[in-house]
């Protein structure tokens, strides 16, 4: 359900295209929250069907034709409800590399220095 309500956050701050939405929110969420791109579509065709956001058709002549999502009212007012009343869960972050630097103890300094080297590479690719 948090998928949702991310989407209404970021479509809140301006209109946007089911492109732009999915850019965003591997940029700016995929630190604490993931999904695909499919699973972005899908949630963003069901939050119209339930009138939270709303679309306006954009024809283009040399390329394809785009949605422009906009929040509704009442998807303003759900998104404001959900942040107020939904009480936190306990975070979970699941990260390797975390569990690895609790063994730094037994590394060299040059092994420490690769794994730190490592998840910067990987962050990169985000």
């Amino acid at each position: 359900m948090s998928l949702r309500y991310a989407l209404l956050g970021i479509i809140s701050k301006k209109p946007a295209t089911g492109y732009d939405v999915v850019r965003i929110f591997k940029e700016q969420m995929v630190y604490f929250w993931n999904s695909t791109h499919s699973q972005i579509y899908t949630e963003l065709h069901k939050m119209e069907n339930k009138g939270l956001i709303h679309h306006e058709l954009v024809i283009q002549q040399t390329s394809p034709n785009k949605k422009i999502y906009s929040l509704t009212d009442q998807g303003r007012k759900d998104l404001v409800q959900w942040v107020i009343d939904q009480p936190l869960k306990p975070a979970k972050i699941k990260d390797e590399f975390l569990i690895k630097t609790t063994a730094f103890n037994v590394l060299t300094v040059e092994d420490m220095i690769k794994l730190i080297e490592d998840v910067i590479e990987r962050e990169k690719k985000y």
